[in-house]
C-alpha cells in the first residue's frame, strides 16, 4: 500500500476503470454521431446559412457555451407560422461597416412582413463586428458546402461544439429519412 503504483491509482478496482473505460468510450462515439449529424440538423442548417450569408463565420463571436447554447435555443423554438428570426444589427448590410453578430442578444422574433420592409437598415443596438476586423481565413463563400462551413464553425469555436453536443441531443430532421427512402427507390 506504500508504492507509488497504489498512490497514484485512479479506481477503486479493476471492475470500475472498465466501467469508466465503456462510459468514455460511448461519449466518444456519441460526439461523433453527433458531430456527423449536425448538418441534417434544422437549427444548424439555419446557423450554416446564416454564415453563409453574412460571407464569414465570425458572426458567431463573442460567444461561450452559454449563449451559444441560449441562441440555438432561440432559433429552435422559433413560433410557427407568419413569423421570422429578425436581426438588431443586420447580418448581411452592404456597403455597411458592420456585420450583425448571430447572438441570441442580436435576434428577435418578428413579422416577415416588417422583416421585409426594415431589411437590412440598421436603426441602433444589437451586437456587430466590424468589417475592418474581418480575417480571411474565417471567409465563407456560395460555393463552399455545407461540411466546409461546419468545419470552419467547429474550429472557430473550439470546444463548444463538442460540449453543445454532450448538453443537448443532436436530431436529424424529421424530413431527413422519408428523402433518404425515396433516393433509394428513384435516385
Amino acid at each position: 500500500k506504500g508504492s507509488k503504483q497504489f498512490k497514484n491509482t485512479k479506481y477503486c478496482s479493476a471492475n470500475c476503470r472498465k466501467i469508466a473505460s465503456r462510459k468514455k468510450l460511448s461519449m466518444e462515439a456519441r460526439v461523433k454521431k453527433g458531430k456527423s449529424l449536425l448538418v441534417q440538423v434544422p437549427h444548424i442548417s439555419y446557423l450554416i446559412k446564416e454564415c453563409r450569408r453574412a460571407e464569414t463565420v465570425q458572426i458567431l463571436s463573442d460567444h461561450n457555451l452559454e449563449s451559444f447554447t441560449k441562441t440555438m435555443d432561440f432559433i429552435k423554438n422559433k413560433p410557427k407560422g407568419d413569423i421570422e428570426i429578425c436581426h438588431i444589427a443586420p447580418a448581411q448590410a452592404q456597403g455597411k461597416k458592420s456585420i450583425g453578430l448571430l447572438h441570441y442578444e442580436n435576434l428577435f422574433y418578428g413579422g416577415s412582413y416588417q422583416n421585409r420592409i426594415f431589411g437590412n437598415q440598421y436603426l441602433s443596438g444589437g451586437l456587430k463586428i466590424k468589417r475592418s476586423d474581418l480575417e480571411k481565413k474565417w471567409a465563407v463563400d456560395e460555393k463552399m458546402d455545407n461540411n466546409s462551413i461546419l468545419k470552419k464553425v467547429e474550429l472557430f469555436l473550439g470546444d463548444f461544439v463538442k460540449s453543445y453536443i454532450d448538453i443537448n441531443h443532436v436530431r436529424k430532421n424529421k424530413k431527413r429519412r422519408p428523402i433518404e427512402e425515396i433516393l433509394k427507390i428513384d435516385p
